[in-house]
């Protein structure tokens, strides 16, 4: 995913940056060297902690990929793509995608989700 670096600050033993992409924005930790503010990098996006269907992740009333922040939580909205028995999921935002693991009984591959999350981890990639 295209992000756009408006800040980066030291929070406890991490960085984190406040970005914006074409879906919205929001902050996150970020892994790697430091970023210069005002410029793009592409980057992946990680969900670290195990969220639960139908408290953490719920069917969404909106039919748009977004990303955004409310006080301590990074929602994150887009289509299902794919769900295994292990939890391990993957929801698309456009062209790119994000894996989370999950746990609980999860809606049809193809919905429109919302899932909500304490914090991302953000890294750079180079393609």
């Amino acid at each position: 995913m295209k992000v756009k670096i408006h800040q980066a600050f030291q929070e406890n033993t991490s960085l984190v940056v406040g970005f914006s992409s074409e879906f919205g924005s929001a902050e996150a930790v970020w892994n790697g060297q430091k970023p210069l503010t005002h410029n793009e990098y592409q980057v992946e996006v990680d969900i670290e902690d195990t969220l639960s269907w139908d408290r953490d992740v719920v069917i969404s009333t909106r039919q748009h990929c977004n990303i955004g922040q409310k006080k301590d939580a990074v929602n994150i909205s887009g289509y299902l793509c794919s769900v295994e028995q292990d939890g391990f999921a993957v929801l698309s935002l456009g062209d790119n995608i994000v894996a989370f693991m999950a746990v609980g009984n999860p809606p049809l591959v193809g919905s429109c989700i919302t899932l909500s999350t304490k914090s991302i981890s953000i890294t750079p990639v180079e393609y």
